[in-house]
């Protein structure tokens, strides 16, 4: 309440407005009626702090609700799910909790954005209506960084403490997993990249999982990085196997199941502005693969016309994580059982046995990404990459409007009218009173876009 007049005070009243308890109130909610589902749950989260394992909002969600299954299962029904917003909640009023801030950059967008991805939309149109390519010989890949331990220094913990402790701060367990997608909503097997140079940097075939990832198709390589022996991410011996083990048996695997492909048939991979995408050697690796078009997403754009950054990663990211810290906690709690006290609980941080730990939930991530649900997000990733008026649905690409809209746009933008004419030597659907070249640009048969590109954002909404 305010002092000066009668009412509830600004804070207060912001509060509210973002939801937000009064810290230290003690208020549990729905589970006040509950005070042995509350001592446990509190007791569980100040264990797990004492052991210096991070606590944030997933890995206090999944805990609770394990807690609350076991000893108020009554609780939960359709009005109580233990949403992410409650474990907020119990953060800041019971635990009083609360989370260290951490900021990040964006990747500057190009003013121009919607004018390079309309482009580029149209760069699809025409290959797939001029080559025949159907939706799901369309291949978008990503490289997505995940951790395999949390090494983040923000945590919740107790207000104002100065000294927060937490396992494997200093440790950076890391790997690059390659996304792939098609507009018709299929999604490809993964690729793991681990660092390290040889096959005993890889998890073992005796891991967890391993069969049934094999099984599916996943591949899993080294970086063998020459700049840095630690580097996870994807290189181009890393990109030459992905195009080999994953993306060429996929595309033939889609010819030969179709009757009305032939052989020869065209595919494009559609892949953003990396370094070593753009780099001569990985260019001239793929001009010996004919029947592939490879079409770049404009540089510093992935946040806003990548599929994958658009609407796969978040998805995969929070699956991978849940899992993560579901492998935490139960870690924690099998320690406890056995008699070991809080402060003596110990989290491996060994590499091999993290990466072994590692395969299991990737093979769980890709089996529901290929389920009935995951493919509706694969589908809503595409159409939710947006240029314009347009969009990367497979509807949109080959529909009437695309295709007629395509004649005047090149008319009208010699810029990708003269690329065409450059690699093609004309441009098919014009008439001759289409505008003539404006100049003769010696580009590269894959260099179609700027080649430095910093990480984008990625855009939130699924």
């Amino acid at each position: 309440m305010s002092r000066e007049r009668k009412g509830w005070s600004d804070k207060t009243l912001e509060n509210v407005r973002r939801f937000h308890a009064l810290a230290g109130s003690g208020r549990s909610g729905i589970l006040a009626k509950y005070p042995a589902v509350t001592a446990e749950i509190v007791k569980t989260f100040r264990d797990l702090r004492t052991s210096g394992i991070v606590v944030n909002v997933p890995l206090g969600r999944s805990i609770m609700l394990t807690i609350i299954e076991e000893m108020a299962p009554q609780v939960l029904n359709d009005k109580f799910r233990c949403s992410e917003a409650f474990v907020r909640t119990f953060f800041e009023s019971v635990m009083v909790w609360s989370p260290r801030k951490a900021t990040r950059a964006a990747a500057h967008i190009p003013p121009d954005a919607p004018e390079l991805c309309e482009r580029t939309f149209f760069r699809l149109v025409y290959a797939m209506k001029w080559e025949d390519i159907p939706g799901k010989l369309v291949v978008n890949v990503d490289q997505m960084g995940n951790y395999v331990l949390p090494n983040s220094a923000h945590t919740f913990h107790d207000k104002g403490a100065t000294q927060v402790d937490t396992v494997g701060k200093d440790e950076k367990r890391a790997y690059t997993l390659l996304v792939a997608s098609t507009p018709s909503g299929v999604l490809l097997p993964f690729q793991q990249v681990w660092p390290g140079k040889t096959p005993q940097s890889l998890p073992l075939a005796q891991a967890s999982g391993m069969d049934e990832a094999l099984d599916r198709g996943f591949h899993f390589a080294v970086a063998a990085s020459e700049s840095s022996p630690r580097s996870h991410f994807s290189t181009l011996k890393t990109m030459k196997e992905w195009v080999e083990e994953i993306f060429l048996p996929y595309v033939e695997g889609v010819i030969e199941a179709d009757p009305n492909l032939d052989k020869n048939q065209k595919a494009i991979l559609f892949i953003d502005a990396y370094p070593v995408h753009t780099g001569r050697d990985f260019r001239e690796y793929m001009r010996r693969h004919e029947n592939v078009i490879v079409i770049y997403v404009p540089a510093n754009c992935t946040g806003i016309f990548q599929p994958a950054d658009v609407g796969l990663q978040r998805p995969i990211k929070h699956f991978l994580k849940q899992e993560l810290f579901s492998f935490l906690a139960q870690t924690h709690r099998t320690q406890m059982s056995s008699g070991i006290s809080a402060e003596n609980v110990r989290i491996t941080t060994s590499f091999p046995k993290l990466r072994d730990a590692s395969v299991a939930p990737l093979v769980r991530a890709y089996d529901f990404m290929t389920g009935p649900y995951g493919r509706e997000l694969v589908l809503k990733a595409w159409k939710k990459t947006i240029a314009k008026e347009w969009c990367l649905s497979e509807e949109c690409l080959t529909s009437k409007k695309a295709r007629s809209a395509l004649n005047e746009y090149l008319g009208k933008d010699p810029t990708l009218h003269d690329e065409i004419r450059s690699r093609c030597g004309t441009v098919e659907g014009l008439t001759e009173n289409s505008p003539q070249s404006l100049a003769e640009e010696d580009l590269d048969h894959f260099s179609v876009d700027d080649t430095d590109v910093p990480l984008s954002q990625v855009i939130e909404a699924v």
